[in-house]
């Protein structure tokens, strides 16, 4: 279905509507996600910091009873590193960093001396990463005073309260778009197909519509078969 394709007087003045349609909608929603995220971070890095007496003791046993700490580490290094610089620059496996990280546990059949090896390799690059203007007291070789803790304590969960919303944000954006274009078109008669994920593309009925549907197409170098996504 056409809507303004073939009416490129109507782009600008669409466009803007578009942008002006999203800011209301970040401003309404943006900031709670982030004092969510963000009571939610702070809980995290607190708890990292208890597990670790502030960052003095890091060693592959504390990583291998508290997998879930991992993604606080990223955040608390200069620069703050990705999941897959981490598996990159440690030189472990995927499944590994994934488990600790999604399934908060090590992977259950990965052998004993090499969970130790690999969790040794995430430790060095940790260490050999941490943020030294942020835990002065590492190089005094103390646990810390309270106010310096605090500050660290706040600029990591701000780090990890940013990596963390962003991702939720575009989830919800994304939720928003598809909610408004389903009002849109069944505003116009059209009906949403609660069968589509069991459905092939050309076997919708007319006046149907689905979201996230994906379309077999063929490449015209290789002509080889893909699956292409199609939002609605």
């Amino acid at each position: 279905m056409g809507v303004n394709k073939n009416k490129p007087d109507r782009w600008k003045t669409d466009i803007a509507q578009s942008v002006d349609f999203y800011n209301g909608w970040f401003l309404r929603s943006a900031p709670q996600v982030f004092k969510e995220t963000r009571l939610k971070t702070s809980t995290q890095v607190e708890q990292v910091l208890k597990l670790t007496t502030n960052f003095t003791r890091l060693n592959p046993e504390v990583l291998q009873e508290y997998p879930t700490i991992l993604p606080v580490l990223r955040m608390a290094t200069c620069p703050p590193i990705a999941r897959d610089r981490l598996i990159g620059l440690a030189g472990v496996p995927r499944n590994l960093v994934k488990s600790m990280e999604d399934n908060e546990r090590v992977p259950p059949l990965m052998k004993p001396l090499q969970l130790q090896e690999n969790l040794k390799k995430i430790e060095k690059v940790i260490r050999d990463l941490l943020d030294s203007d942020i835990f002065v007291w590492l190089d005094r070789g103390d646990e810390g005073k309270t106010e310096e803790i605090r500050r660290a304590a706040t600029i990591i969960a701000d780090r990890l309260c940013g990596a963390e919303a962003n991702p939720i944000l575009r989830n919800a954006q994304e939720k928003r778009q598809l909610t408004s274009i389903q009002r849109w078109l069944q505003e116009r008669g059209y009906m949403f197909d609660e069968r589509a994920g069991s459905r092939k593309f050309d076997e919708l009925s007319p006046g149907t519509f689905v979201f996230h549907l994906n379309v077999p197409v063929r490449r015209a170098t290789t002509n080889r078969e893909i699956k292409m996504p199609i939002d609605v």
